[in-house]
């Protein structure tokens, strides 16, 4: 489970439209401020009865081909953030060591997508912002 901040291909072609070449140290500083302040909202929004769930979200410390993400570590103590998000229904497990357990049904109780839809015009305007700074505007 992860948010993706894309679209700097669209806003590069319409940059190019107008006649302003963006370059990629100024684009990687609007992608990685955009991370950041994406990374705070789901942080501010996460269940924090345990504090593990919040522990384990992490953000990409890098752009990689014109993407960052902001994600919950699966293989940790927040492995749970994807049940809360969706939802389970109730089963039997059937293999490994609890095999023929019973478990409850769990409500979907989201905060990443929340976060996300909440948030997603703040972080694009906060991504313009560094992008106007860059090119001093």
């Amino acid at each position: 489970m992860s948010i993706r901040l894309e679209g700097m291909e669209h806003l590069m072609s319409q940059l190019n439209q107008i006649g302003v070449q963006l370059n990629t140290e100024a684009k990687n500083k609007a992608l990685m401020a955009g991370v950041d302040l994406m990374y705070q909202k789901v942080v501010e929004n996460v269940p924090k009865r345990t504090r593990n769930l919040e522990k384990n979200i992490q953000k990409s410390d890098k752009v990689q081909h014109d993407e960052v993400s902001v994600w919950v570590d699966g293989q940790g103590k927040g492995f749970y953030g994807y049940f809360l998000e969706i939802g389970r229904k109730a089963g039997v497990a059937t293999r490994g060591k609890n095999k023929g357990y019973r478990y409850p049904a769990m409500a979907a109780r989201p905060f990443m997508g929340p976060a996300y839809e909440y948030n997603i015009g703040n972080v694009t305007d906060k991504m313009g912002e560094v992008i106007r700074r860059e090119l001093g505007l």
